[in-house]
């Protein structure tokens, strides 16, 4: 069955992370930190992470000092220091923090795999209208991993984020049409619309 509906293994979010997307844009002196990271000037972006954390209190400067620590980028690798910094940022609502500490979770990077955190962090990305939460977490209910297994919500998320991103979301739909009925179909639709005109 999970053949049938095209579940494919979660890849690493951090490989090709837009930064400049992220909708909790680092500003202060996070921003010096994260334009020092983006040039790979590790040194840089660690000292003015760690002046954000102390003056701003910043969730940008988390997420930074979780990806340096969690890298080895300019510092000794730690993944369990880089974690503990994603948390702070995730429990700030900050998107690239959920989203790398989910990752984490989902495929037990640097902890002990946890899919049912990773669902549960997807779900706050979805909820805010994160392509990447959205994605991840159709994928979670199609499969039934982390999540229960419910193939109308796993439709509905896939259709949610087709009106951002026409792909993988139209594939993956026509994988599931081969499944389910077309009153679960139409189920998931309603759900997606009344969802989307929510927001």
């Amino acid at each position: 069955m999970k053949k049938i509906l095209g579940i494919v293994v979660l890849g690493l979010l951090w490989c090709n992370t837009s930064l400049a997307n992220d909708p909790n844009t680092c500003g202060g002196i996070s921003e010096k930190a994260i334009k020092a990271m983006m040039i790979k000037d590790y040194p840089t972006a660690f000292k003015f992470a760690n002046e954000s954390i102390t003056k701003e209190k910043e969730a940008c400067a988390d997420f930074i000092l979780g990806t340096l620590y969690f890298e080895g980028w300019g510092v000794e690798k730690n993944q369990a220091k880089g974690l503990n910094y994603y948390k702070l940022g995730a429990e700030k609502g900050h998107d690239q923090s959920q989203k790398f500490l989910a990752t984490a979770y989902y495929k037990g990077i640097g902890t002990e795999r946890n899919p049912k955190k990773a669902a549960e962090l997807f779900k706050k990305l979805a909820e805010k209208n994160n392509a990447n939460g959205q994605t991840y977490l159709a994928y979670m209910y199609s499969a039934g991993d982390g999540i229960n297994r419910d193939l109308i919500l796993s439709y509905m998320w896939f259709f949610v984020v087709s009106k951002q991103y026409p792909e993988p979301a139209n594939s993956e739909m026509k994988k599931l049409e081969n499944v389910m009925s077309a009153k679960d179909i139409n189920d998931a639709i309603k759900k997606a619309n009344d969802w989307l005109s929510s927001k």
